[in-house]
Order: C-alpha cells, then sequence, then structure tokens
C-alpha cells in the first residue's frame, strides 16, 4: 500500500470506513525474496566512499558552527531588544536542533555501518558525536540493532512496542464500561497534550535510563548498565567505555562552564539537544507505528515481514536533506541497513517496482508529520488482535473495525 496525498487516504476511508491496511506478505511463496529485492539495487550503491560521507559530516559540522557563532553575535546585537533577543535564540535552537538530527543520524549510521566500510572507523565517529549528543554510543547501537532484527515483534522490538488489550477489557469498552484507549475526547488534555509532550522531551532519557515504551521486562533495563540483560556479557566493557565517554563530556562541559560562563553554555546546548531528542522521537515512533501496520507474536513474525513494517515519511525537502533522508528512505534502511545513507533515495527508486504494494509511504510534508505525531501518540497505544485471521497478528484497537472486516 502506498500512500501518497490526503486525497488518496480519504478515498480509502470512504471504501473502508477507516485506512485501508497495509498488505501482509505471506510467510511460505512470497512474491519476491530478500535476493530479488537487493537484485534490484545497482551494485555500485552498495559501495562506501570515505570522502562522501565525511564531506557530509564536515557540511553539518560547518553549519553547526557558523549558527554558534551566529547567535553570539546576534546576541550582542540585540540585548536592547528583547523580543528580537529571544527571537533569535528560538531560531537558534530549532535551527541547531535540526542539524544536530542530522549528525546524530550520521553517528546511527556509524552503528550501522553505512557510514563507511571500516568498522573501527564507524565505530570512532560514531562514538564521538553520539557522546556529545549525549547517547551511549555502543549501548543504543546494539540495542538498535535488535529493533532492526525484530522489528514490530510484540515481545523483542525495541522500542514503542504497544500494549495489548485484554478481552475482559475489550467487552467493557464495546459495553461502553471503559473509555476507549485509543479513541481520547478533542479536549483530553493528557492524552492528547501531556503524553505527545512528555514523548518528545523525556521519552529518549526515560527509553536509555528504564527501557521505558521497551517490550516488558522481568528486571530494570537501562542502557547504562554493563550488566542488563539487553545486551551480550562479552560486550559489559563497550557499555562501560559508552558510560564513561558520557562522564569525560560531562566533565569537559562542566569546565566550558567554568570558562565561559554556565548560563551561556548550557542556552548554546541544552535547547539543541532537547529539540534534537524531540525529533528522534518522533521520526523512529512513525516508521513504524501507522493503523496500517500490524504487529505479530512468535507465531506470525519473521524477519522480512517485520522490515516491511515501516513508513517512509518526510520531513519536506529540507527536512528530509538535513536529516539526510533517514525519515523519507526508512523502508530501504530496514532491508539494508548497512548501504550507504547518501545512495538510499536511488536505492528505494530501484525496489519501489519490486515491492510494489508492500512498500508504504506518506510523503505529506513537515507540518503534516508533526500533525500526525501529535494525532498518533494520543491514538495509538493498544493493539488487539480480535479482528483478524490469526491471533498472532495486532492492529491497534478501533471501534470501527471488528471481527476482521471495517464497518
Amino acid at each position: 500500500m502506498t500512500i501518497t496525498t490526503t486525497q488518496t487516504l480519504n478515498q480509502k476511508a470512504a471504501k473502508k470506513g477507516g485506512k485501508e491496511r497495509a498488505p501482509i506478505i505471506p510467510k511460505e511463496n512470497a512474491p519476491f525474496t530478500l535476493g530479488q529485492i537487493k537484485g534490484a539495487i545497482p551494485p555500485h550503491l552498495f559501495k562506501h566512499s570515505m570522502l562522501k560521507s565525511f564531506s557530509y559530516l564536515g557540511v553539518d559540522l560547518l553549519e553547526s558552527t557558523i549558527w554558534l557563532f551566529l547567535i553570539l553575535y546576534l546576541d550582542g546585537l540585540t540585548k536592547e531588544n528583547t523580543l528580537l533577543n529571544w527571537t533569535c535564540w528560538v531560531a537558534y535552537w530549532l535551527y541547531q536542533g535540526l542539524t544536530w538530527t542530522g549528525i546524530w543520524v550520521l553517528a546511527h549510521e556509524c552503528g550501522h555501518g553505512g557510514f563507511v566500510a571500516q568498522e573501527w572507523l564507524n565505530d570512532t565517529v560514531g562514538f564521538i558525536f553520539h557522546t556529545v549528543l549525549y547517547v551511549p554510543y555502543f549501548s543504543w547501537k546494539f540495542s538498535h540493532a535488535k529493533h532492526h532484527h525484530y522489528t514490530n515483534h510484540m515481545t523483542k522490538d525495541e522500542p514503542f512496542v504497544p500494549h495489548t488489550i485484554t478481552p475482559e477489557q475489550r467487552a467493557k469498552v464495546d459495553q461502553g464500561e471503559l473509555p476507549h484507549p485509543n479513541k481520547p475526547s478533542l479536549f483530553a488534555f493528557y492524552e492528547r497534550w501531556v503524553i505527545p509532550f512528555v514523548m518528545l522531551f523525556l521519552g529518549w532519557p526515560l527509553y536509555l535510563s528504564i527501557n521505558a515504551s521497551g517490550p516488558p521486562k522481568k528486571e530494570l533495563v537501562s542502557h547504562y548498565d554493563p550488566k542488563a540483560s539487553i545486551f551480550n556479557k562479552k560486550d559489559w566493557w563497550k557499555i562501560l567505555l559508552s558510560d564513561l565517554g558520557l562522564v569525560a563530556w560531562t566533565l569537559a562541559l562542566w569546565k566550558l562552564g567554568e570558562t565561559f560562563g554556565f548560563g551561556l553554555v548550557a542556552a548554546l546546548y541544552i535547547p539543541p539537544v532537547l529539540v534534537t531528542n524531540s525529533y528522534l522521537v518522533a521520526i523512529t515512533f512513525l516508521q513504524h507505528t501507522d493503523d496500517i501496520l500490524p504487529h505479530y507474536d512468535a507465531t506470525e513474525w519473521t524477519w522480512l515481514r517485520g522490515a516491511l513494517c515501516t513508513v517512509d515519511r518526510s520531513l519536506g525537502w529540507f527536512g528530509d536533506y538535513k536529516t539526510h533522508h533517514i525519515v523519507d528512505t526508512h523502508v530501504t534502511h530496514h532491508i539494508f541497513s548497512y548501504l550507504p545513507f547518501y545512495n538510499a533515495e536511488e536505492a528505494t527508486k530501484a525496489i519501489k517496482p519490486v515491492l510494489k504494494e508492500y512498500h508504504c509511504e506518506d510523503k505529506r510534508g513537515f507540518f503534516h508529520f508533526w500533525y500526525l505525531f501529535f494525532k498518533t501518540a494520543a491514538e495509538n497505544s493498544v493493539v488487539d488482535n480480535e479482528t483478524n485471521k490469526s491471533p498472532g497478528i495486532f492492529y491497534f484497537f478501533r471501534e470501527e473495525i471488528k471481527h476482521g472486516k471495517a464497518h
């Protein structure tokens, strides 16, 4: 299923009383294989260019530096005008946060081997730039690999694993004894505003610290714990190294604060990091969360089924450029995460004719992306499996979809 315009969505809603679900690829006798998908991509697109990779990183760092010195200049120039001064600072925070999101994406590509061909260089670059954005590089690299391996698996994915409604809860919802978990009113302050903003500004550190939104665990899981169950025991020293990197960076920031002033360092650093974290949460949440996409338990999940539970969205041409097209080529990224990031657009064009209706996209731009985040964060929290022929396939619980068909 390919979603391209609001009109397309409205036409499908008119046909079925709701969104048309993405088709599920058969577990056996699938219309294509992983080899056929890869064969559609020209081989040269899998080859890394160190010069090209570092040029993208260099541009991001140059832009970040220019904006840093520009705000310092504008701050002195606008001291007499409070409104203008604040306007300059807010513009700096928003643009710098978007720029750092691009740097975050490149460090993430290092964890996949999509930056350069040399693993040691990937890890060096990724470690440095994730650390300065307060990400424990190796810890997240390992947990993120599990997400790629178990995408939309109900018990093994990382993160944004939805809750399952029980038959008893569903019966009470149908009888009006419980409010619909995915249908808050337009004036439900907690669901419509508190939850989305908590996700944006606290979701990322809470996930790293206590595995918030991850699959249920018997014990507390933290990305800062070398002994956490999400890591292999042999990798404990890399988790510890990630922690030590964050400690060293914190000390460096403290030293910068002593030298240039803690208020200035905080103003230059903290708000852009929060903006970056917000982009990160919104992007990763919407990539695999939608009414059209299923989740699977162990009886129905396969790697390819999980990888295809991905939507290519868009932040608009400028946002996609700034984030190195991680949003609008994410299907390709999930199937071939090691493919050089700068070739993802061309590779996406190559695999679409193979995937056909199994490729999902929604390219309605920046403002729709953010509208969709707030709507989805409020309305997509609980799944159930009573509307499907297979009990191992879960969709977000909706009143209008019952007994295997839409009303």
